[in-house]
């Protein structure tokens, strides 16, 4: 699964900052992220896991980020 491949298509669609304060991940995608981070609390999670995990992370930084930047667009800061 591409993790940032959904923000992407998200983002490359060209959206308002009103889309981006609104824009949550799939269903599917967090599922798949809160089973990997079940895995890793029981650890059994492997290093693909893992790693995929980081991207979620990076991912979620990134998404705080633009909606945070998004806030001051709106309030026109």
């Amino acid at each position: 699964m591409d993790v940032y491949a959904e923000f992407v298509d998200f983002i490359s669609a060209g959206v308002t900052p009103e889309q981006i304060l609104n824009y949550r991940a799939s269903d599917e995608m967090r599922e798949h992220f809160y089973t990997l981070l079940q895995k890793e609390k029981a650890g059994t999670a492997t290093a693909a896991d893992k790693a995929i995990l980081d991207q979620c992370m990076e991912l979620e930084h990134i998404v705080r980020m633009a909606k945070l930047k998004a806030r001051r667009h709106v309030k026109g800061e």
